[in-house]
C-alpha cells in the first residue's frame, strides 16, 4: 500500500513507519538506495526509537524549523 505524504518531515513523529517495507516500497525516497543502505538505516531507526534518541531528533528538528520561520528547505543529495 502507498502512504501519501507531501513532505517526509510529516513522518518525523512516527519514524517507525520507515521500518514498514510496504511504506518504503511506495515511497520514491528509497528508490536510489541499496538494500544494504535501507537495512542499515532501519537498524539505526530501531536503535533511535528504542533508546529515545528519535524524540531528541524531533525536538531538534522542531527547534530549527521555528528558527527558520517555518520555511521548508529542500536539499538535493547526489549519491556517488
Amino acid at each position: 500500500s502507498i502512504h501519501p505524504c507531501p513532505f517526509e518531515a510529516l513522518f518525523k513523529e512516527t519514524p517507525e513507519l520507515y521500518l514498514d517495507k510496504s511504506y518504503r516500497d511506495g515511497n520514491s525516497t528509497f528508490f536510489f538506495l541499496t538494500p544494504e543502505e535501507i537495512e542499515q538505516g532501519c537498524e539505526r531507526i530501531k536503535k533511535d526509537v528504542s533508546s529515545g534518541r528519535a524524540v531528541e531528533v524531533v525536538r531538534e528538528f522542531d527547534r530549527r524549523a521555528e528558527r527558520a520561520d517555518g520555511r521548508v528547505s529542500f536539499i538535493k543529495a547526489i549519491k556517488p
